[in-house]
């Protein structure tokens, strides 16, 4: 009986041995590709505050910021502080979770760009220039009393809330969509004037 079964495991044997090498190939198969596809796909990117501390003026400068990098997508938050140069221009129209200036030494330029800040904007010192430029998104900016928020052109902030500092707003184009009242004539007039 114990041939019988020793004979049966030799004919059994050179199977499991192939099927043992093939599930080994297959394993080394996906362990290569499984490497092959980290290295060459990105790698998810993580949402990073950065604070403002170069010695340049341009906002996507990314040895301007701390850490070294720019505030740019949705899950960024950027603060411009005491650090750094005191103008900072902004050059790209970026995407913020929240942004933040409390220096009143600083001043931040924005001509002909869209900054979206989907949460606070607090500006709480300094002076923020807008020119033909948006500040939208769904957060709420608040103005503080020693902040200053000058807009011209055709700039808009659509959800500007708590206004304490200083903000002055002068347009350089006039609002196309208004439309002057329209009134009848009455027959008097009419009459009156064609004499």
């Amino acid at each position: 009986m114990t041939n019988q079964l020793f004979g049966r495991l030799k004919t059994v044997s050179p199977r499991i041995t192939r099927s043992r090498k093939m599930v080994r190939f297959l394993s080394l198969l996906c362990a290569f590709a499984g490497m092959t596809l980290s290295l060459t796909c990105p790698t998810a990117v993580h949402a990073v505050p950065f604070t403002w501390s170069g010695t340049g003026n341009l906002w996507s400068a990314k040895e301007n910021w701390t850490p070294e990098g720019v505030p740019r997508m949705a899950g960024d938050s950027a603060t411009i502080t005491t650090g750094g140069a005191n103008g900072v221009t902004l050059d790209i129209d970026p995407t913020l979770d929240s942004f933040t200036m409390n220096s009143a030494a600083k001043s931040l330029s924005i001509t002909g760009r869209t900054i979206t800040v989907n949460g606070p904007s607090t500006i709480d010192a300094g002076l923020v220039l807008l020119n033909s430029s948006t500040w939208t998104g769904t957060g709420k900016v608040g103005l503080s009393d020693k902040a200053v928020l000058v807009a011209t052109g055709s700039s808009s902030i659509p959800n500007m809330q708590d206004v304490a500092g200083r903000l002055t707003v002068t347009g350089s184009q006039p609002d196309k969509r208004q439309h002057k009242p329209r009134y009848r004539r009455h027959p008097d007039l009419e009459h009156r004037r064609s004499r």
